[in-house]
């Protein structure tokens, strides 16, 4: 029965003879190549979570704020840290702050600064700016220190306030101000003897708990700008402190009362209504997922900051690239079909596509240690690039074998990749070269991209040629131009 069916259809033996022994020699190229994924894996699918969303390559170092923000980051050391605004709608501060530290682990050497953190931080800052030891005050002048402190930066955010304060203080004692305005004062005031300024600043202390009214007087407290300009250029807290002391003994003040005051004016800041703000300080190299994770597990906050701003972007942008790579494999594989209208040939393309793929970014894994930065932008442009570049390289490959085939060449395989393999060599040369003019650029941003295009070409070469006559060396020929003969 063979033999009649081979004198009727010769030509069907002749275009697929039997192939040699080359099984064994497939198996061990395709276990080292699966070996090599194997490895690269892992690193490839976390090569995403490190790709940098920063406006920064966009930058030119001869803009006169990229330069200030180099002195800033280096002899500052402000540019490690970056701040992240969380806002939490809750009815408590406990509340607030146990929906914070529930999924703070979701962000890498994060720290939470509250409120008192932020007043303690100032005190120190200021502090050390008057040469002042906190362990040699005494615990009551510490603590107005504290909350001297926050009350000049309450004054100046509400500057209002301040005019209110003097119009009463020393408007009221000549009649240039209705008395009915603020009644506290004037029962303060007549309970004090001395003379009349010194009457009015010592009520005016004792209503508002305003010690910065002691440096005003009659003839200077209606010019506004003045006493702007006073609040934001004072540091004399020394002196301050000393007429607190003073006026303290005189008036028989409670302490605690003052400081009791400035705390509810200055943590104001923080809390509006159900309203609470908290800050984090988190690397300046935070993974926007990580961000972006952070955030949508909160369940009633907000989250603001340059960070945060960049995390959003990334995160929409991705979802925008994703629909770009899918839209570009069934453009893809829509072409294949119209060009080789054969299954498992182009199933073999598909695999070496995606083999070049999982390279493309083992290997950027690997320049980040280095120390290569991937800029979000450099991230997007290896899928098509490698995906088309290999098709581009697979098709050759394959097309080649057939024209063999159809010879009726018993090695045809081998002669398609001796044939082939200048040409898709010379391709790959090509392009690598041209690609890696970028990296000889001055723009950050074109240097960046060009180190990735390098990458994608040289990742889309090499599978396009191994891995594909790997695979071919395991698949009878009979099975490649299925449905087409």
């Amino acid at each position: 029965m063979v033999t009649i069916v081979k004198l009727v259809f010769p030509q069907y033996f002749l275009l697929y003879p039997k192939p040699r022994n080359n099984v064994k020699k497939g198996i061990v190229l395709l276990v080292l190549w699966l070996l090599l994924i194997t490895v690269l894996l892992p690193y490839a699918i976390e090569t995403p979570s490190l790709l940098t969303y920063s406006d920064s390559p966009f930058l030119s170092s001869s803009i006169q704020s990229v330069r200030a923000d180099r002195i800033v980051t280096n002899y500052f050391h402000t540019g490690n840290i970056d701040n992240l605004y969380v806002i939490v709608n809750s009815s408590s501060y406990n509340q607030a702050l146990q929906e914070i530290y529930s999924n703070l682990y979701l962000l890498n050497n994060a720290t939470v600064i509250t409120p008192t953190e932020y007043i303690n931080t100032l005190k120190a800052e200021y502090l050390e700016y008057l040469g002042l030891n906190e362990t040699k005050l005494p615990s009551i002048v510490s603590q107005f220190y504290n909350n001297l402190t926050r009350l000049k930066l309450y004054l100046i955010s509400n500057f209002q306030y301040f005019e209110y304060q003097l119009n009463t203080t020393f408007g009221l004692p000549l009649h240039n101000f209705s008395s009915n305005i603020c009644p506290v004062y004037k029962e303060n005031f007549e309970k004090l003897n001395g003379t009349i300024l010194d009457k009015a600043r010592y009520a005016g202390y004792l209503t508002f708990k305003d010690p910065f009214l002691f440096y005003f007087g009659f003839n200077n407290y209606t010019n506004y700008t003045l006493a702007l300009n006073f609040l934001i250029r004072f540091n004399n807290y020394t002196n301050l402190i000393d007429k607190i002391l003073k006026a303290g003994n005189i008036t028989s003040i409670n302490d605690n009362d003052i400081i009791y005051n400035i705390n509810t004016s200055f943590n104001s800041s923080f809390h509006k209504g159900s309203l609470w703000l908290f800050i984090i300080e988190v690397p300046s190299n935070e993974s926007l997922i990580n961000i972006n994770q952070f955030t949508e597990n909160l369940k009633n906050a907000y989250v603001i900051g340059h960070l945060a701003y960049y995390a959003q972007s990334s995160y929409y942008t991705q979802s925008n690239v994703e629909i770009i790579d899918m839209t570009t494999i069934i453009l893809v594989m829509i072409l294949l079909i119209l060009l080789v209208r054969s299954i498992v040939p182009i199933l073999i393309l598909v695999f070496s596509a995606g083999t070049s793929l999982l390279l493309a970014y083992g290997l950027m894994y690997m320049e980040t240690l280095l120390g290569y930065k991937i800029y979000y932008i450099s991230g997007l442009v290896v899928p098509p690039i490698v995906f088309g570049l290999n098709i581009d390289y697979g098709i050759l490959f394959v097309y080649r074998y057939f024209e063999e085939i159809s010879r009726n060449n018993q090695d045809a395989l081998l002669y398609a990749l001796k044939n082939s393999m200048k040409g898709i060599l010379l391709s790959g040369i090509s392009i690598t070269v041209g690609f890696s003019s970028f990296i000889l650029s001055p723009s950050t941003l074109l240097q960046n991209i060009g180190i990735a295009l390098v990458t994608s070409s040289i990742s889309a070469l090499i599978p396009a040629v191994f891995f594909t006559y790997a695979l071919l060396l395991l698949i009878p020929q009979r099975y490649l131009s299925f449905p087409r003969r």
